[in-house]
């Protein structure tokens, strides 16, 4: 937990995000299905997010969408 405090503001929302959507969804001996899911939720909410606070040009938004991309993960 401490380590999330060294998180950006994005990173906790798509953890948050993320958690949120496996505590909303279950399906039995669906593991990578649920998971794959809940990652491209985490990711997908947290641009929405950042978009609706911050605005589509703001810092926030073009650090988040680069940290992504550098890590090889779509959107």
């Amino acid at each position: 937990m401490s380590n999330m405090l060294n998180n950006t503001e994005a990173q906790i929302a798509e953890t948050l995000f993320h958690e949120l959507t496996h505590n909303t969804l279950f399906l039995k001996n669906q593991l990578q299905f649920i998971e794959n899911l809940a990652s491209f939720f985490g990711k997908k909410a947290s641009i929405d997010y950042l978009n609706f606070f911050y605005g589509p040009d703001a810092e926030q938004m073009t650090d988040y969408l680069s940290d992504l991309e550098d890590s090889g993960n779509t959107y």
